[in-house]
């Protein structure tokens, strides 16, 4: 046969039908490229089996595409992988079953032009596995139609590369569904661009992938998404996909979804705390209160912290509210405060104290203020306070403490109130700035 010249060759198609894949391998390039279609498509489906891929390459395309559906569906995955670009994307693929689809390489797949690899159907595209679809470049990617991008396995997805994925318009990413998004790796969720991200079916992802997103991938999602995640979901956030979930991510959140561990809310942003509403707060036990960081406090308003039950409000760190938070405190949330958590203002804290607040403050707590503290009262404080409030302040940290603009707060029934021994602890510079009403009650107290 290999010797037979492309005159000799002139076998009718029943001598062709007759040849044994061996008999079939024998001829010559140039004899097998001078058959006529008609000649060529009288092969038995064993002997195009038989044909080497330098006989297939040396083919025209268009004798390729005289190749039947028969002959077509018996060529191995070698021949196939073997041929040249042009060849390949001759064949007619529609007819390729699904064993000679999952054999094909990430090349020839990525030698496939748009027309022909849609042309693959999605019970062929089905059998792609992730080895080959690891090779798929984002072109090849993002030539794929939705229906054969819905009919991809998960098993076969994991294999995508991050830039084939995001190759893929908002379209196909929503093709994927739930149960496709549930089969993707940590590393292809967080390589996701915030559009494509936005448009998979997150509600599908497992634990065990929503433990692996980063903060990043955590603030790409839309707050419809953060609302649509379940407690489990939330519960399996990390500290570090916690961090990234936004102000208007947590003002989304249930109160059933806040099943934060201590870790998750310690990694909560200033925003992100803040996003907190009322209810979500106060359905937070004193231990998760309790895990807030001191920037995470800072970021609350005035709003939430005076809505904290007294056990949630005893539970926060209250010595890391800034000034506009404690000058936002309200006076029934003054009076909720503990001793010690009095006891442990700071200065500007005390001066930052409504007049209203700083008058509900307990005789008990007044009496322990160490005199930095109480140097930090202003005369309008001072003047908030009753008369009993006012002489519990002590004769050793409390009233020696005060500044000479606070002083001037004072009433002649503050005054009235003290002690001998109170009056009497009065420096000399707060006595140069009393007013000649003041003195006189002093004396009159002191004799």
């Amino acid at each position: 046969i290999d010797n037979l010249s492309t005159t000799q060759l002139g076998f009718s198609t029943a001598q062709l039908g007759a040849l044994t894949s061996t008999a079939a391998a024998g001829l010559s390039t140039a004899a097998l490229d001078g058959l006529t279609g008609t000649q060529l498509g009288a092969l038995t489906s064993t002997a195009a089996r038989g044909l080497t891929t330098a006989q297939l390459n040396a083919l025209s395309t268009a004798l390729i595409g005289a190749l039947t559906a028969t002959q077509t569906s018996a060529l191995t995955t070698t021949q196939l992988n073997g041929l040249s670009q042009a060849n390949l994307n001759a064949l007619t693929l529609s007819d390729l079953s699904a064993t000679q689809v999952s054999g094909l390489s990430a090349t020839a797949l990525n030698n496939l032009t748009a027309t022909n690899l849609d042309a693959i159907g999605t019970a062929q595209v089905a059998a792609l596995n992730a080895t080959t679809l690891g090779g798929l470049s984002a072109t090849t990617a993002g030539n794929l139609t939705t229906t054969q991008i819905g009919a991809l396995t998960t098993a076969a997805l994991s294999g995508l590369t991050t830039a084939a994925l995001n190759n893929l318009s908002t379209t196909q990413i929503s093709a994927l569904s739930a149960s496709q998004a549930g089969g993707l790796t940590a590393t292809q969720l967080n390589g996701l661009s915030q559009t494509n991200l936005q448009a998979l079916a997150t509600g599908g992802l497992t634990a065990t992938q929503v433990k692996g997103l980063n903060a990043t991938a955590v603030g790409n999602l839309s707050a419809a998404q953060a609302q649509a995640l379940s407690a489990t979901q939330i519960g399996a956030l990390s500290s570090t996909g916690a961090s990234g979930l936004s102000a208007a991510d947590i003002d989304n959140l249930s109160t059933t979804q806040l099943g934060f561990s201590t870790a998750q809310l310690g990694a909560l942003t200033s925003a992100a705390a803040g996003g907190l509403t009322t209810t979500a707060l106060n359905g937070l036990t004193t231990t998760q209160i309790g895990a807030l960081t001191s920037t995470a406090t800072r970021g609350l308003t005035t709003t939430q912290i005076n809505a904290l039950s007294q056990a949630n409000l005893n539970a926060l760190d209250t010595a890391a509210l800034t000034t506009a938070q404690m000058d936002g405190l309200s006076s029934a949330q003054v009076q909720n405060l503990t001793t010690a958590q009095v006891g442990a203002m700071t200065a500007w804290q005390i001066n930052a104290l409504s007049t209203g607040a700083v008058s509900v403050l307990s005789t008990t707590e007044l009496a322990a203020l160490t005199s930095t503290q109480a140097g930090a009262l202003s005369s309008s404080q001072i003047g908030a306070l009753s008369t009993t409030s006012f002489a519990a302040l002590t004769s050793t940290t409390g009233l020696p403490a005060l500044n000479t603009a606070a002083v001037a707060g004072i009433s002649t029934a503050d005054i009235g109130a003290l002690s001998t021994t109170q009056g009497l602890s009065f420096t000399a510079t707060q006595i140069g700035a009393m007013s000649t009403t003041q003195l006189s009650a002093l004396l009159t107290l002191t004799g």
